[in-house]
């Protein structure tokens, strides 16, 4: 007895202690979503702009070398950079598809 007594307090303090919250969630503006999307977007811009300046470097870099030793490692910096530059550009897709998404959620508030 003494045992299922303890089992039910225990219970009983761990479902308060790890329920979910019961205050209200605001729920956010139309003019929260369209920051939240211009800094989305901006935050794509710049990864886009940073992966090209990292791609075009890697595509100018091995043209400048004095011995085939400078070459080969100039050749393995410029692949390195040529494959951060894309996949920098690459992780620019979801932050465009993410403000596009914000933008429309700002328009189906104002819609209500």
């Amino acid at each position: 007895m003494k045992k299922l007594i303890a089992f039910l307090l225990l219970l009983t303090i761990s479902a308060c202690s790890f329920s979910q919250s019961t205050h209200l969630i605001t729920s956010q503006t139309k003019t929260d979503y369209l920051q939240k999307s211009k800094l989305q977007k901006t935050a794509a811009w710049a990864c886009i702009g940073g992966g090209a300046g990292l791609l075009l470097t890697g595509k100018i870099l091995p043209k400048n070398y004095s011995t085939p030793n400078d070459f080969q490692k100039r050749n393995h910096l410029s692949r390195a950079l040529i494959l951060a530059g894309i996949s920098t550009m690459l992780v620019s897709i979801p932050f465009f598809i993410a403000a596009k998404q914000n933008k429309w959620e700002s328009s189906a508030i104002n819609a209500f």
